[in-house]
């Protein structure tokens, strides 16, 4: 057992962290991991470029927990710019600014996209996905709202955001032909 008193969050831009943070994705794509393990542990569907990762973190820093040095849980904060540079995210971008919360075009809005957020399996089950988010949530000055996409398959990442705050505003049909959630968490009340 861990004693997550000692896990600390912060924002990052730094090689060595994107480098760590690539290692853990890979660890839980669904390519890599059992259809057993994505079921019951959720899954990454996108395996980022790493020259474009970099690219995301200097123009919004991840949020990420280490655990002794070493990144055990990351939330990637991507603005809009990001859109057309991961192939898998394009549809979801097409599909956001097409839609409106609260009588507002989301086009128009303020807001950044989580461009993945993954625990490390250990750490599972410590809220470490609320806290990841909730320190995101310090960027509230300059977005009103954090929003991702969210395969339907993936109940246990659709229930997690879910309870820290997130609300389905939308779904639709990838051009994998997969269904997925858009969600959003307002944060400017």
């Amino acid at each position: 057992m861990h004693d997550i008193s000692k896990i600390s969050l912060e924002f990052t831009s730094a090689v060595e962290d994107i480098r760590q943070i690539l290692l853990l994705q890979s660890q839980n794509l669904r390519s890599t991991i059992s259809e057993e393990e994505s079921i019951s542990d959720g899954f990454l569907f996108v395996k980022h470029d790493p020259a474009t990762l970099l690219k995301m973190c200097e123009a919004e820093p991840a949020v990420v927990a280490r655990y002794q040095g070493k990144i055990i849980a990351y939330a990637l904060c991507m603005t809009r710019k990001f859109g057309s540079e991961v192939p898998e995210l394009i549809d979801f971008f097409n599909h956001v600014h097409s839609l409106s919360y609260k009588k507002k075009l989301l086009e128009s809005s303020a807001f950044v996209a989580c461009g993945q957020v993954c625990v490390h399996k250990e750490f599972r089950s410590n809220h470490l996905m609320a806290d990841l988010y909730c320190k995101m949530r310090s960027l509230n000055s300059k977005y009103e709202f954090c929003i991702t996409d969210i395969s339907s398959s993936n109940t246990r990442s659709l229930h997690a955001h879910h309870k820290v705050g997130f609300t389905t505003i939308d779904k639709y049909i990838n051009k994998y032909n997969e269904e997925w959630q858009i969600v959003l968490w307002e944060w400017r009340y």
